[in-house]
């Protein structure tokens, strides 16, 4: 009998920085390093954790419900060398993390100058979208005002069908400055945000939204409030607000990815429908990679295709009793389709090729989200590291 799907994990963050690094240094070849807590993150650096934006995010990620984060060295944080210590996520790069991040924080770009920050957004954009990675978008230090936030989104390049890889939060935050000293510290809102992502997965969810009364900041107050006037004119931009109430304390207001706005139809408005759909697909890919179903024969003979739809069927079942879906039954909530295809590279390596189709009905909206997989399922021995 085969084993059933397993699923990926859905709150891996990535922080990428310099972490203080002077930039004369030859830093680019510095591997990846994973933390657990902000313990391990202090011992990293001999106890004295660097003053960079991604040590107070970080603290900011692990005291809001954060597990585990990566760190990502940068040579400095000038906006190309951060874009380019995100290739060490890359399949092919000497010091890919595993398991892969499935969240992103670049919180250095907030303190660059906004419109070089503003320039890249469609390029890491990108670049998650390509992995479903989904990236928590900190607003510029310098945008201290809706009106200023509304400015820095329309004037770079357009974001593209990839704005729905990311969200962006508003405003910033202050938070107690580990240094000791009595003034609070302004930072951005990614760490905390992203933290409370990982909260809600563990409670919740990755199909809940990160976001109302259950989705309070730990240690962090916005640096000014937002009334509901001013929440309900940054909803319609596609911006998240972060608020506080006096029966609450500092809450995420806002689930919308920058796809989210009142002027585009997207699928992906919403970041639960998003980060379902990168869950999904991750789960049944990195599944795919290890199963074997040469070791386990069903009793009757099957074809290998009716096999994998059932596979894949069992594995939405599953998220439909835990309530992943919109809909009363399973045939309202989701289908799949498989069918084997013929790839000449794929039969001369006696490899079979699939294609996968498949919908199901997010909570919110309820209309049939759609994701295609095309997926060559290897021989026994070939097996692959399922997290690469």
């Amino acid at each position: 009998m085969d084993r059933p799907i397993e699923q990926a994990p859905t709150a891996i963050a990535a922080f990428v920085d310099d972490f203080g690094a002077p930039s004369s240094d030859a830093l680019t070849d510095r591997p990846p390093f994973q933390v657990f807590a902000w313990s391990d993150y202090v011992a990293a650096f001999g106890g004295l954790p660097p003053p960079c934006p991604a040590s107070a995010a970080i603290a900011a990620f692990f005291a809001n419900g954060g597990e585990t984060c990566w760190c990502l060295p940068a040579a400095s944080t000038a906006p190309s060398d951060l874009v380019a210590a995100l290739r060490a996520l890359d399949p092919d790069g000497p010091h890919q993390p595993s398991p892969l991040p499935t969240l992103l924080a670049v919180p250095a770009l907030a303190e660059v100058g906004a419109f070089e920050a503003r320039a890249i957004l469609p390029e890491v954009l990108r670049f998650c979208a390509d992995r479903g990675i989904f990236w928590a978008v900190d607003p510029p230090a310098s945008a201290n005002s809706i009106d200023a936030l509304e400015i820095w989104l329309d004037q770079g390049p357009p974001l593209g069908e990839s704005a729905s890889s990311g969200a962006l939060y508003f405003p910033r935050l202050l938070v107690a400055d580990s240094s000791g000293t009595p003034s609070p510290k302004t930072i951005g809102p990614s760490g905390a945000v992203l933290g409370v992502f990982a909260r809600t997965d563990a409670a919740r969810g990755v199909w809940r939204a990160p976001a109302g009364i259950e989705a309070t900041l730990q240690g962090a107050t916005p640096v000014f409030p937002l009334n509901d006037a001013e929440s309900r004119r940054l909803s319609p931009r596609a911006i998240n607000a972060i608020r506080s109430f006096a029966s609450h304390g500092s809450v995420i207001w806002g689930a919308r990815t920058l796809a989210g706005t009142e002027f585009f139809a997207s699928e992906w408005k919403y970041v639960p429908v998003r980060r379902l759909a990168h869950w999904i697909e991750a789960s049944i890919r990195r599944d795919l990679k290890i199963w074997r179903p040469d070791l386990a024969p069903p009793a009757r003979p099957t074809p290998l295709a009716v096999r994998l739809q059932t596979r894949i069927e069992d594995f939405l079942v599953e998220l439909f009793r835990r309530g992943a879906f919109a809909g009363a039954t399973t045939n309202d909530s989701f289908y799949v389709r498989v069918a084997e295809v013929t790839v000449d590279a794929a039969i001369d390596s006696g490899a079979d090729p699939f294609d996968i189709e498949i919908g199901f009905a997010p909570l919110r909206p309820a209309e049939f989200i759609r994701l295609d997989i095309h997926q060559i399922l290897v021989q026994s021995g070939q097996r692959d590291d399922p997290d690469s």
